[in-house]
């Protein structure tokens, strides 16, 4: 699907607007890295922001039509069943905090890692909390880092033990 220069254009607008609200909320006070680093971060917490919000408008921006979510129990979604998902309320995110991130850029796409602490609400009424460590994996298109792969494991709580 083909997008007119001016639509282009707003949805680059918008984007940054969104961008500018996600770098506010990661830490208010602290500034991002700067360069392309910065901009994938920001981007990560829009994308946790839209899913707790279940802003399907932002998702259908920031995901890639290809993306393959993979859940911490496995489940596999594509961005339509995703967004589905969030639409029935079958998936309800409640918060999700993020910590330890680490980015990487190679080019035209871009590896966000971290741990994620996911308040979720099941289909249920149900609340639990899962600890995950996820990966993003982010490719730009359009002059936006679009999603299109992201994985999250159950977080190991096991204490290191020295040897």
């Amino acid at each position: 699907m083909s997008r007119s220069r001016p639509a282009r254009a707003v949805a680059v607008l918008l984007t940054a607007l969104a961008l500018a609200a996600a770098a506010a909320a990661l830490e208010p006070g602290k500034p991002l890295p700067p360069g392309p680093e910065g901009e994938l971060l920001a981007v990560d917490a829009e994308r946790a922001r839209a899913l707790i919000d279940a802003d399907l408008t932002a998702l259908r921006e920031l995901c890639g039509d290809e993306l393959r979510f993979v859940h911490a129990n496995g489940v596999i979604e594509t961005k339509y069943v995703l967004l589905a998902a969030l639409e029935s309320g079958r998936l309800d995110y409640l918060s999700i905090d993020t910590s330890g991130e680490t980015v990487r850029v190679y080019g035209e796409a871009g590896v966000v890692s971290g741990n994620a602490v996911v308040r979720v609400r099941m289909p249920s009424g149900k609340r639990r909390r899962i600890d995950n460590v996820y990966t993003a994996v982010y490719a730009k298109r359009d002059g936006a880092w679009r999603l299109v792969a992201y994985q999250s494991t159950l977080a190991d709580k096991t204490p290191a033990i020295a040897d």
